[in-house]
């Protein structure tokens, strides 16, 4: 039972290292996500549209290029799951608040 604790532990760090270097290079992206949405036609089942209609938000937030407040997000706080939380509403490189 260790075995398969410690891997689970390693698959959570790997994965979080992985969205920590996806946030870093969020200035590389920004500029592709707007063109990305315009060319390729996302859609869902109902299960699936708030989804896109976040997608869709983050889309235009990343256009604006404004800093946001955790409270601009929470009207999708359902859509962000635990191992995000931290990435979505804090950046250790930014002081807190």
């Amino acid at each position: 039972m260790r075995r398969e604790k410690l891997a689970s532990a390693v698959e959570t760090v790997a994965a979080f290292e992985w969205r920590a270097e996806l946030v870093k290079r969020y200035s590389t992206v920004q500029g592709f996500i707007e063109p990305l949405l315009s060319t390729i036609r996302f859609r869902a089942v109902e299960a699936g549209t708030a989804v896109l209609a976040m997608v869709r938000t983050a889309a235009a937030m990343a256009k604006s290029r404004r800093r946001y407040a955790p409270d601009d997000i929470a009207a999708h706080d359902e859509l962000i799951p635990g191992s995000w939380r931290g990435l979505v509403y804090r950046n250790p490189d930014v002081p807190e608040g």
